[in-house]
């Protein structure tokens, strides 16, 4: 029980390898110190300096946006982007966020980061928004097998389909999406990737020709 209660907390390392910025050693060491902390520190963290917009903390609020564990973290982070405009990897960060999967995982505040950088006009904001609103009335993540199964055997109908799968079927070896995978495939369908979002995946399929 001791044991247990006294256990030191695993490190976390961290691949910079991964991360497009010319760090410092001292850099390097506060990126490590920041993602070892809870993820209520990170954010409180994230929000004073991100509010101040200092430009020599701007690796961290890259490092936060891309490559923080927690959704929210990575959030608050986003929402505080347009205070570093001068800094000369503004451009590095906006791109990186660009790429697929990145910047749409953070929506809706991804399209209002945009929108505040001038980047998207108030039309594109508010149709992104209501479709966010749309998409999230009409579906909800499907949490059992026969439901994931029934929803491709009624739907799958387009050359293009999403199939929306709670965390919690994901299980860790991959077992369930291998059953329900099974159907989309004898329907005709080829994996085209998922978009993670908070609590669930949307898995994107293509219709073979």
């Amino acid at each position: 029980m001791f044991k247990k209660l006294f256990k030191k907390k695993k490190t976390i390392e961290i691949n910079f390898d991964q991360i497009d910025l010319n760090l410092s050693d001292q850099e390097k060491e506060s990126i490590t110190k920041f993602s070892n902390r809870t993820d209520k520190e990170r954010m409180g963290e994230i929000m004073v300096l991100g509010d101040k917009g200092d430009q020599n903390f701007f690796y961290l609020i890259h490092y936060a946006v891309l490559y923080d564990s927690d959704l929210n973290v990575r959030f608050a982070a986003l929402k505080r982007i347009p205070n570093f405009q001068g800094n000369p990897n503004f451009d590095l960060l906006i791109n990186n966020l660009s790429k697929s999967g990145i910047g749409e995982n953070l929506e809706p505040y991804y399209s209002m980061m945009l929108f505040r950088l001038g980047k998207i006009s108030e039309t594109d904001l508010n149709n992104k928004l209501n479709n966010e609103v749309t998409e999230k009335e009409n579906r909800k993540p499907l949490k059992s097998l026969d439901d994931a199964r029934a929803f491709v055997q009624d739907h799958f109908k387009n050359n293009e389909e999403t199939l929306w799968i709670a965390d919690e079927l994901n299980d860790p070896i991959g077992m369930n999406m291998a059953i329900v995978a099974d159907g989309i495939l004898k329907a005709g369908y080829i994996p085209d990737g998922f978009d993670q979002k908070d609590g669930y995946r949307i898995y994107k399929y293509n219709k073979e020709n």
